[in-house]
């Protein structure tokens, strides 16, 4: 595990129970289930890709009334990177979980080139369930395994189902996340598309027109002397 990279965490130091657990060599955390309330994430499960569950993070305080949000969330191959929400305690994975406190962070957590996430450790209070801070570590997964990156894109990460109060709602998609950052410049292409098309639109029309003219002028012509 001396190869592993730490790239990291989000949240703030706390907490009074310390987990850390490492996929398998070679193996890569597949699969993230999760539970909140409408603040903050309570409880995070763990699959490797070869089906190795890893310890809870988190816990369901008795105090707290029951979870309204679950979410899953299915990589493969694996991620190469992570973005989370916080301030005081963990709120959000990928967009999922609660709406947080009064001074949310977003953080993205990168991997080196190739590499992928395979280890999570975090610190979270088992009195109120919150979860302090959660990190993520890095390190070579099997060949199969290997993250797909492009340029400006790190992972195609499919649909988030967030299952909120019974309601099974999608969640921040590949796409959705690529229209939030290139908003301005998809508005920008649409409306020069309709510029041009307004402009071949305008002079079909006025070849039309002129054809007609023409088409005109030879039938009505001087009659026979």
């Amino acid at each position: 595990m001396s190869d592993l990279i730490d790239i990291g965490y989000f949240g703030q130091p706390g907490g009074n129970s310390y987990v850390e657990q490492i996929c398998p060599t070679g193996e890569f955390i597949k699969n993230i289930e999760g539970e909140s309330s409408l603040d903050y994430l309570k409880k995070l499960n763990f699959t490797c890709s070869d089906g190795t569950k890893l310890s809870t993070i988190g816990s369901n305080s008795i105090n707290q009334p029951a979870l309204p949000v679950t979410f899953s969330m299915t990589y493969d191959p694996a991620m190469d990177h992570i973005y989370g929400t916080s301030d005081l305690y963990v709120s959000q994975l990928f967009g999922n979980g609660g709406k947080g406190g009064n001074n949310n962070k977003k953080t993205t957590l990168q991997c080196p080139a190739q590499k992928g996430i395979t280890g999570v450790y975090a610190n979270y209070d088992t009195a109120i369930g919150n979860i302090n801070n959660l990190g993520f570590k890095c390190g070579d997964v099997k060949p199969s395994g290997v993250p797909i990156s492009k340029p400006g894109i790190t992972i195609l990460e499919p649909p988030n189902i967030i299952q909120n109060n019974g309601v099974a709602t999608s969640g921040d998609s590949y796409v959705v996340e690529l229209l939030k950052k290139y908003w301005l410049l998809l508005i920008i292409i649409v409306v020069f598309v309709g510029i041009i098309v307004g402009i071949i639109v305008a002079m079909s029309g006025k070849d039309k027109k002129v054809s007609n003219m023409s088409s005109s002028g030879s039938i009505i012509g001087p009659g026979p002397v």
